[in-house]
């Protein structure tokens, strides 16, 4: 139940912070197989904005992968990594980590500075302008 929530709470961070625009490379760098339903959810993603995050949630329980909760949260971060949002797959990261999740090391954002004996991550989106960086056009 709490890793569900964990993995819910991650998914519409997504939603909410990377739009409809950024579903589609992400779709195809994890390949989903989409049934219809998925397909239907996603053409509505662009109508309110308050909505997208339960029509994500949706979408990603009708993704064709035959794989389990924590390889989907994985291949995620991974496709994030693959996108060139770092930023975002750090934030997410973090978030799963706080939350008791069990995030693969080969995936843990890279430590930024130490606090005492706890090492301090950044999940702080860059502050370079949109036009500025490579990869978010």
């Amino acid at each position: 139940m709490e890793e569900t929530l964990a993995l819910r709470e991650s998914f519409s961070m997504v939603a909410n912070l990377i739009g409809p625009t950024k579903w589609i490379p992400l779709a195809r760098h994890m390949q989903i197989y989409p049934d219809e339903q998925f397909e239907d959810n996603l053409a509505k993603l662009n109508s309110k904005h308050r909505h997208i995050p339960e029509r994500i949630w949706n979408c990603l329980m009708h993704w064709k992968l035959s794989v389990g909760k924590s390889a989907k949260v994985t291949q995620l971060i991974d496709s994030l990594h693959a996108i060139e949002l770092h930023w975002l797959a750090v934030s997410i990261s973090n978030h799963l980590i706080a939350e008791g999740y069990n995030i693969p090391r080969r995936i843990l954002p890279l430590p930024l500075k130490k606090q005492g004996s706890v090492s301090a991550y950044s999940s702080v989106a860059p502050s370079t302008p949109r036009s500025q960086q490579s990869g978010l056009v």
